[in-house]
């Protein structure tokens, strides 16, 4: 895909719906400025079926509201 590790790992957390919040460990403003660019990758559906395969989705509790 040509991008790194980190983007590929964020865009994928902020895709999959069993996420419900990416926290990202940067220590300075350069690294959190390049996470931030994970926002805006979209990664193509045979890549996620890739990941998919290694990281199989699993059934999540959803919220009826508090």
């Amino acid at each position: 895909m040509g991008i790194s590790a980190t983007h590929l790992s964020i865009a994928w957390c902020l895709k999959n719906p069993a996420v419900t919040s990416v926290i990202t460990g940067a220590t300075s403003l350069s690294q959190a400025e390049n996470n931030l660019q994970a926002a805006d990758i979209e990664i193509p559906d045979e890549v996620m079926i890739k990941l998919e395969k290694i990281y199989p989705p699993v059934e999540t509790v959803e919220s009826e509201g508090i």
